[in-house]
């Protein structure tokens, strides 16, 4: 299985709605190479729905529709509500979750 890309700073969200797991997760971390040219070392992807996780002998592989993304170092996984997508798919990391939490109730 070729790897397309490589990421570090991983975290695998499964979301949720209504507090009910929906089983559709996405990878969300930071690029370490990518064999297609679509992000450079440094940038932030989150993949589209995950499909199959399998274990290799120095990480993590993840396979998508389209892509096979192999993950460096210990991630995180952690439920979250589908309406986090969006702000995935905008480039806030999971961490950074809380604080834009605060910051829309201090508003």
């Amino acid at each position: 299985m070729d790897i397309d890309t490589t990421i570090k700073n991983w975290f695998l969200v499964d979301f949720t709605h209504n507090k009910k797991r929906l089983h559709k997760k996405v990878l969300w971390g930071i690029v370490v190479r990518d064999q297609k040219g679509r992000w450079r070392p440094g940038d932030w992807c989150c993949t589209s729905l995950v499909l199959e996780e399998k274990r290799a002998t120095d990480g993590l592989i993840f396979v998508t529709q389209n892509s096979v993304y192999k993950t460096l170092g210990d991630g995180n996984r952690l439920e979250a509500p589908a309406s986090s997508l969006q702000l995935l798919r905008s480039g806030y990391s999971p961490d950074q979750w809380e604080t834009i939490a605060a910051l829309r109730v201090g508003s």
